[in-house]
Parts: C-alpha cells; structure tokens; sequence
C-alpha cells in the first residue's frame, strides 16, 4: 500500500454520507444507453462520467459571500506565500516542519494549533472561497499622570530659554546671583520655585500679560501712550493706555508701580 496515501491528511467521512464532490466539466461522453453525460475532473486528477440531475453549479448552491472568511493580516500573509502549493505546504506545516522553523513564524504557529480558530477548515475556506484580512484594532495611549505644562510669565519663559541657550543647568537657572532681579523676586514668591522647576523639566505655556493702566492720583490723568509720535504722557484729555509691566519697564517707567503718588489699576 502506498504509505503516502496513507498519511495524506483527510477529512473524515461516514458511509451514508451525502456529498458534493469538487471538480471542471471537461468533456461530454455518451453512454450505452445513448444518453449523453457530462466528464468531470476532480481536483485531484481523476475523471468521471456524470449525467444531468447529479451535477450542481457551484455559484448556486454556494453562497460565497457567506463562506469567505476574515483572518488576522499574519495568517493572510502565511497564504500569499504558500497557496501555490496549499494542499502539501498546510501538511508539511503540521507533520514535518521543525520546531526552528515554527519559531520563525510564532505567531501563524499559535494560531494554526489553536483548535478553537478551526484553522484547517478556515485556510481550506480562505482556498476555495477568498477571504478578507480583519481590520487592526488601534488604542490611543494616555498617561496616567502625564505632567501638564505650567503656566510661566513672558519674562520667565525668556529666562529658562536663555538659560538652556547659554548651558546652564536648573540649579544655576534659579541661583539668584546669576539670574535679573525680576525673575529672582518671582522666584521667591508663593511656590513659584517648584514651578519654574516643573516649566524646566516638563515644559511650559505663557500666561497671558497682566495689562494695568496708570493714573497720577492728583490730577487723575492717565498715562497715554501716542503711537504715531511714539511718545509717552500723562493725558489731559483722559485717554489711557494699558501697558504691560515690561512696556512699561522698556519704556523707563517701570518705577510707577512703587510711586506713592500713582494709582495702578489692572484691567483686561
């Protein structure tokens, strides 16, 4: 007997069993009886002489559609490389192939001696009828505690940029005989060191600039600001402009906020 049909994987079958055999209409024949059948070749290379009633169109009691699977992209992959030779490289897979060799593929290996994804049965559909790969499913990762930016004046977010231009480090940044008297008064306010700490390691936004108007309490005249004669004057006519601290600073004028004798009123 020919051991290579013996070990030739199958599936099992009972007598009594109704099937539908696969093969092509390659011929007509005419039997003893003068009535003309069909010659079909099976798969695997053997003819047959068939009449009418027993021969099915496979598109009509086969819905496709139904039968065409969805697989992970690695088992579609597996296919693409072996479906020339299926039948043979689907066994050679499960009896001969060595253990190095499946490792190379661990996934697909996982997956084919997985009984409960009918493997065999899926690949032998993915054959016959097609398949589709499944689509991937995708996370969006968050941190538990991801740190959020602070926020840092305009002056301070200048000072950690230069200071990182120039190479100091964070210890240097916040020691006060290196850094100008502004960032060092802010430094030393509230919590503003673990601040400017964390705006150093974990990055920082710019809080939005405090805008004040100014007013010399005699006189109630406010500080105005021409642009077309770019000059700077207390304002009879009650026109005033909001200035930030630092134009207010580059402007020279920086000592009203400790001026007695003149009123600072923030605004938006």
């Amino acid at each position: 007997m020919n051991k290579d049909l013996i070990e030739t994987p199958r599936f099992n079958f009972f007598i009594g069993d109704e099937v539908l055999l696969k093969g092509k209409i390659v011929g007509f024949d005419v039997d003893e009886n003068k009535c003309v059948e069909n010659v079909v070749r099976l798969e695997y290379g053997q003819t047959l002489n068939v009449p009418n009633n027993n021969i099915y169109i496979a598109d009509d009691i086969v819905d496709k559609s139904k039968i065409k699977v969805v697989v992970p992209q690695f088992v579609a992959d597996w296919y693409e490389e072996n479906k020339d030779s299926f039948e043979f490289n689907v066994w050679d897979w499960i009896a001969f192939r060595d253990e190095a060799k499946k490792s190379e593929n661990r996934e697909f290996n996982n997956w084919i001696n997985n009984s409960r994804e009918n493997p065999i049965q899926t690949l032998v559909n993915m054959h016959q009828f097609g398949y589709e790969v499944e689509e991937e499913k995708r996370y969006i990762v968050s941190l538990i505690d991801e740190p959020q930016p602070v926020k840092v004046p305009q002056f301070v977010a200048e000072h950690i940029e230069h200071s990182k231009e120039i190479g100091r480090d964070l210890q240097d940044a916040m020691n006060s005989s290196l850094i100008n008297k502004q960032v060092d008064q802010w430094l030393y306010t509230k919590n503003n060191m673990e601040t400017f700490a964390r705006a150093w390691l974990d990055g920082y936004e710019v809080e939005k600039e405090k805008r004040y108007t100014v007013v010399m309490k005699a006189t109630k005249q406010p500080l105005y600001y021409n642009a077309m004669d770019k000059k700077l004057f207390f304002s009879m006519g009650g026109l005033a402009t909001k200035f930030t601290r630092k134009q207010l600073e580059e402007a020279g004028v920086g000592w009203v906020f400790d001026c007695p004798g003149i009123e600072i009123e923030e605004v938006e």
